[in-house]
């Protein structure tokens, strides 16, 4: 076997593993500043219908993810104020992703650090992204049904 072959990993195959993550549908990152009140934050992602907002500093750059993970664990355990700065509440200095980096580099950052959002940033840390695993479900569950509707039976 050549090493030009399509080596198969399962369902995923090199070509799928290999890809940028600019292949994904991943929009506008949802962001807010790291002054912001949780109630500010909190009003926002029912707004968006999300789970996760990355958190910015006045260069907005990032400096902190908020999912909700930490609204159970950092802000509804612990009863604080409305008025507190989404800062104390956040994830700080999460790892990022670069939009030319592989699939398979950030599937296996998510499955090793247990995460479920990564911001995707330029070379200055600006966001310009955010994959999640529904980013790369959706993606595969695409791919699959445009492999099945070109099948011929």
């Amino acid at each position: 076997m050549s090493t030009s072959e399509n080596h198969k990993f399962g369902l995923l195959d090199n070509r799928f593993l290999a890809r940028s993550l600019g292949m994904l549908n991943l929009g506008d990152p949802l962001t807010v500043e790291q002054t912001e009140p949780i109630s500010a934050v909190l009003s926002l992602l029912k707004e968006h219908k999300t789970g996760c907002v990355i958190v910015c500093n006045r260069e907005d750059k990032v400096v902190g993810i908020f999912t909700e993970r930490d609204v159970l664990l950092k802000y509804v355990l612990n009863n604080h104020d409305v008025s507190t700065p989404i800062s104390e509440f956040m994830t700080p200095e999460p790892k990022t992703l670069q939009m030319t980096q592989a699939i398979a580099f950030a599937l296996q950052m998510m499955s090793e650090g247990g995460y479920r959002h990564i911001p995707v940033v330029d070379e200055d840390d600006i966001p310009v992204g955010l994959i999640s695993v529904k980013n790369l479900v959706d993606y595969v569950a695409s791919q699959i049904t445009r492999d099945l509707q070109a099948f011929d039976v």
